[in-house]
């Protein structure tokens, strides 16, 4: 499966991006329009949600949303979040958050590890630089709890992870 002509890489660009939706007022427009660049990732074999912040695909498990943590070896650390529980299923093809480091100095990122608690986002983080131990904060699957004043809240708890070589 790929894009129209076997193609990887669709390219969009139309004043039509820069007419704003009704009801939207008093706000600048860009004079010219973006150029938008589409990937096709392989394996993603259902229908996409590309204008999500939360990165609902299975090549963008999630934005960055703990805290970026620069450890002793010199690497950040942080991991991803994919959203709302109510997206963390196998419909979406979920398998769990990333844990992630990179290196600014020789701007290359790896992966530590990819679904270390299964089927848990990871919102929230910190490390202990000196000793390079990730804790994580997860919020299981289907989590629903709500607060007596009718607010969502999280059930949350914290796995370390260390990245000893």
């Amino acid at each position: 499966m790929a894009l129209p002509g076997g193609k990887t890489v669709a390219t969009f660009c139309s004043p039509e991006l820069l007419k704003p939706p009704a009801g939207l007022q008093n706000v600048q427009v860009a004079k010219a329009p973006p150029v938008v660049d589409f990937l096709y990732y392989p394996g993603q074999d259902y229908e996409g949600k590309p204008w999500s912040n939360w990165g609902d695909g299975v090549a963008t498990p999630g934005k960055i949303h703990s805290r970026l943590d620069m450890g002793a070896d010199g690497w950040l650390y942080f991991s991803t979040h994919r959203g709302s529980t109510k997206v963390t299923t196998d419909e979406y093809g979920y398998k769990g958050d990333w844990i992630i480091r990179h290196n600014p100095a020789t701007s290359t990122s790896e992966v530590i590890s990819h679904d270390p608690v299964g089927k848990h986002c990871i919102p929230c983080s910190v490390l202990d630089p000196d000793r390079l131990i990730f804790y994580g904060g997860t919020v299981q699957p289907s989590c629903n709890l709500t607060s007596r004043h009718g607010q969502r809240k999280s059930s949350l708890s914290c796995t370390p992870f260390s990245n000893r070589n």
